[in-house]
């Protein structure tokens, strides 16, 4: 049975030239890596969705002033 769909003849391809997949599913050629599992993100803002900064430690930085 002949191969017909782009991404099995690209799969093929890359292993023939020896490429192994990392983990997960390769997607190698729109230089992507699905991973098995999603990903969770952490501390996102409600609003925004973006990532909120913790500052847990306080930390003191010495500058020196140039004229």
């Amino acid at each position: 049975m002949p191969i017909r769909r782009k991404s099995s003849l690209y799969k093929k391809y890359y292993e023939n030239i020896g490429q192994i997949s990392f983990f997960g599913y390769d997607n190698l050629h729109f230089k992507t890596v699905n991973l098995p599992n999603r990903q969770r993100f952490k501390n996102l803002c409600p609003v925004f969705n973006l990532k909120i900064i913790i500052n847990t430690k306080s930390i003191s930085l010495r500058f020196i002033e140039i004229m």
